[in-house]
């Protein structure tokens, strides 16, 4: 079964129906909605949520966003672990620390990233799709 792990935008831009998302994202969100797949969503993204929600950046239902992504049959919380800290040290083609943090659980789950991030798909150090 694919495994994912989606960034902060991707997972607002999908719930919401924003334009903005590539087809091979929605794709992979269509999968793990059909449980064909898996998603990994990194504490942090849940971090970055409650800043955007509180900063008032892009409205949406934070409750519920937190609802579809805890409850959901396909869906993965991973914690931030020593593991996942000791591949910042190797991934440093990506400097933004939230990013890095984002790309590295990905690699240690061996999932593609959902991300538009430029920088991190420059970076070659994680798969991605958009």
């Amino acid at each position: 079964m694919p495994l994912y792990v989606a960034d902060t935008h991707s997972i607002i831009w999908y719930f919401y129906d924003v334009p903005r998302l590539g087809a091979a994202a929605e794709r992979a969100f269509d999968q793990v909605d059909a449980g064909e797949a898996t998603l990994i969503v990194p504490t942090i993204v849940m971090a970055e949520l409650i800043f955007m929600a509180q900063a008032g950046r892009f409205q949406f239902d934070l409750d519920a966003v937190f609802d579809a992504l805890t409850n959901g049959d396909n869906y993965a919380i991973a914690p931030f672990n020593l593991a996942i800290a000791h591949r910042l040290r190797q991934v440093t083609a990506i400097p933004e620390m939230h990013d890095r943090i984002i790309a590295c659980t990905a690699l240690h789950y061996g999932a593609r990233l959902i991300t538009r991030d430029p920088e991190i798909q420059r970076s070659s150090a994680v798969e991605t799709i958009w």
